[in-house]
């Protein structure tokens, strides 16, 4: 089991370095579909291989292309950030966390632009995520 795991980041970790299109399983490749619950979170985060979506009641970030500027996959705390292409919408940027002592959930941020992502601005929308489809 544990073989099969680390070939899946392997898989992974070699087709991010081609630029190409995400379909692994482990849980930071950045595609598939979040749910957040509670007053400011109830909604759902959708990434595709070309595509992001966020709504929830404080932000609604309808499909966007997305470009990937940060990955980090080998770290303790696997991360990746995307930053949102076209017409302006809630965020500009939106980070997506996973830590493996919590592995049913992903902490989601959205920020309004690079800059605030940048100097790790308290202006942001946080929640933490239940992929689904595990």
């Amino acid at each position: 089991m544990q073989a099969v795991k680390l070939l899946r980041v392997l898989l992974f970790a070699g087709a991010a370095l081609a630029n190409a299109a995400i379909a692994s399983d482990h849980p930071i490749t950045g595609t598939g579909e979040f749910v957040g619950h509670g007053r400011q979170c109830d909604g759902r985060l959708r990434v595709n291989a070309k595509t992001i979506e966020w709504r929830t009641p404080f932000a609604s970030c309808g499909k966007r292309p997305y470009a990937v500027i940060e990955r980090d996959l080998q770290a303790a705390k696997p991360s990746i950030v995307f930053q949102l292409k076209g017409r302006a919408c809630g965020f500009g940027i939106i980070s997506l966390h996973w830590d493996p002592e919590y592995p049913d959930y992903w902490i989601a941020k959205g920020y309004r632009n690079l800059e605030a992502y940048k100097s790790n601005s308290t202006d942001f929308l946080g929640c933490s995520l239940e992929k689904q489809g595990k």
